[in-house]
């Protein structure tokens, strides 16, 4: 199948073990996958080298979308709902494998060269023309996992993330992450430095605050504290949480001689 030799087209995707047709294209048939592997493996260069690695990454790209679309229509293969537990179990275990043996995606540098070369090739995620579409698409995302309740919304899956986090010292836990993200809510101004949240961080500053020194009492023995202190003190003493009441000045005297107590 050399020079401009054509072959019969065999499937209605015209795509073989990866083998593209040329009726599809108007060019030989090739193996683009063994191909871009051998161009990759031996270095190879010629005249108009990227052109042919481009091309081929092209037929790539169109063979697979044509493969997977017809294995959609056909119902086969991952779309096949016999299958469809033995596939999800077979990606499981190969995940799981992946992982230990850290190889592929999990070998190590692996998601940091990816990321670096789609920040300075401007793809995917940083790509300007699709960051509106991915920002939607992660929204949409998230919301449908939450209404499922699957994936981070599993309370197993947050508590196992959580203790992960924390032994590796990343995320909210890495070492300076809460300095750094308090520096950048302030040049940002976000959060409490937005000036339209700030009467309403500062309303309720003031709520809490006076919250936190107004004085209950408690109603089995006379207790006068603060909420906290009231709700530690009767804890610790197995009183019923409800048997308080809150004072205002005045009224801490009144409860206590109803009481017969003294302030303690």
């Amino acid at each position: 199948m050399g020079g401009t030799q054509t072959v019969p087209l065999v499937r209605g995707h015209h795509l073989i073990h990866d083998l593209y047709q040329s009726e599809d294209f108007g060019r030989c048939c090739v193996f683009s996958s063994d191909v871009r592997d051998f161009l990759d493996r031996e270095g190879f260069l010629c005249e108009n080298w990227f052109e042919l690695y481009d091309l081929l990454e092209k037929w790539s790209v169109i063979g697979a979308k044509a493969g997977g679309q017809a294995t959609y229509e056909k119902g086969v293969g991952v779309y096949d709902s016999s299958n469809k537990d033995r596939v999800r179990e077979g990606n499981r275990q190969g995940g799981s494998a992946g992982i230990k043996m850290k190889v592929g995606a999990h070998a190590p540098g692996v998601s940091r060269k990816g990321g670096l070369k789609t920040v300075e090739l401007r793809t995917g995620v940083h790509d300007p023309a699709k960051r509106q579409k991915v920002v939607e698409g992660g929204r949409i995302g998230g919301l449908t996992s939450a209404e499922r309740g699957v994936g981070a919304h599993i309370p197993e899956m947050r508590r196992r993330g959580g203790h992960r986090t924390t032994e590796l010292r990343v995320g909210i836990h890495a070492p300076g992450a809460a300095s750094l993200a308090a520096k950048k809510t302030v040049e940002m101004g976000v959060g409490l430095h937005d000036p339209k949240n700030r009467e309403k961080v500062l309303a309720g500053a003031r709520k809490g605050a006076k919250a936190l020194h107004r004085k209950r009492i408690c109603l089995s023995t006379g207790h006068i504290s603060n909420p906290t202190g009231m709700a530690k003190y009767q804890r610790s003493r197995q009183i019923p949480k409800y048997l308080w009441a809150s004072l205002d000045g005045k009224e801490i005297a009144s409860q206590l001689a109803l009481l017969g107590l003294a302030v303690i």
